[in-house]
């Protein structure tokens, strides 16, 4: 029997998502969990999906599904912070990365489902990346996983549409062996919270929220998504750090350590971080490509966002 008032919306992205299916999974688990017929809402290519989470806020709706790729999680968890109302996830992109992080079924969408509507919520971190690109436009961008220049950004920028819709994961294979070749490292001033700003020549830079990436690599084993604090990885040589990172023992360096005597990587925990570069770099957020970017900030916002996850 459906409880008076109890609904969810479905903001879904028709690319991805096989319709009839999900409409079947949806039906079911709202028969299951006492929910009404669903406020069903379709992405549109290159939008944002603010103005879905608006309307489905307007029709006071209990819980808002994503499904789809990384990009709709990411907005639909972003959008809907500070409402008090849960997000769920139906994995059906490439990487999934928030979804791998929380450990929701990846290849079982009637679970996915499932959790979505009958499970119960987990409060997580949203990161915010303010920038500026190379042509001088400003924006910001909230996260749930991570943001950052270098490895992620390049393989993100290298997985062709077409591939990653055929082939998933194994799409960014050569992306990522692209992404790791050897490569001069771009000057950075950066700040982590109240230290003194320093320059060293970057490969890449993680900004996280979270720690494990595509096909499941803990990248940063550490990171937890509830604590309030970003997981930064900043690395110089690429071949040295991958000859001598180890994801069960990584080291960890205090933020009051010597940047200069950090070596070929520097792993530390801060509220914020700021960014100068003196040449542009691509950088990414949860797998959407931003631009060539000349200056950022990444901050966090505690627990501002729930999750529904397993009961």
């Amino acid at each position: 029997m459906a409880h008076e008032g109890r609904r969810a919306a479905i903001i879904y992205n028709p690319v991805r998502t096989r319709l009839d299916r999900l409409r079947s999974q949806v039906e079911a688990s709202e028969a299951a969990n006492g929910f009404a017929p669903s406020l069903w809402l379709a992405t549109v290519e290159n939008e944002s999906v603010d103005a879905l989470v608006t309307r489905a806020v307007e029709e006071k709706v209990n819980v808002v599904i994503a499904a789809g790729g990384d990009g709709t999680v990411r907005g639909v968890g972003s959008a809907v912070q500070s409402t008090g109302i849960p997000f769920g996830i139906v994995p059906s992109g490439t990487a999934n990365l928030l979804a791998r992080n929380l450990g929701l079924p990846l290849n079982d969408r009637a679970a996915a489902t499932e959790i979505a509507f009958g499970g119960v919520n987990r409060p997580i971190d949203v990161g915010v990346l303010d920038y500026t690109l190379e042509n001088g436009t400003e924006g910001q961008l909230p996260y749930l996983v991570m943001a950052g220049f270098g490895i992620d950004a390049d393989m993100v920028a290298g997985a062709d549409p077409a591939s990653k819709r055929r082939f998933g994961w194994a799409a960014y294979v050569w992306p990522i062996i692209w992404a790791l070749r050897p490569r001069a490292g771009v000057p950075v001033t950066w700040r982590i919270d109240d230290e003194e700003p320093t320059t060293s020549k970057l490969h890449s830079i993680f900004l996280a929220s979270c720690g494990i990436i595509t096909a499941g690599i803990k990248l940063l084993p550490a990171a937890a998504m509830d604590d309030g604090r970003l997981d930064i990885l900043a690395i110089r040589s690429v071949w040295r750090w991958l000859r001598d990172h180890d994801a069960l023992r990584m080291p960890r360096f205090r933020v009051a350590d010597n940047p200069e005597s950090w070596g070929d990587f520097r792993y530390a925990r801060a509220s914020r971080v700021e960014l100068t570069l003196e040449r542009p770099r691509t950088f990414q957020a949860d797998g959407d490509a931003i631009g060539d970017v000349v200056w950022a900030r990444a901050t966090i916002r505690p627990r501002a966002t729930l999750v529904r996850v397993p009961a």
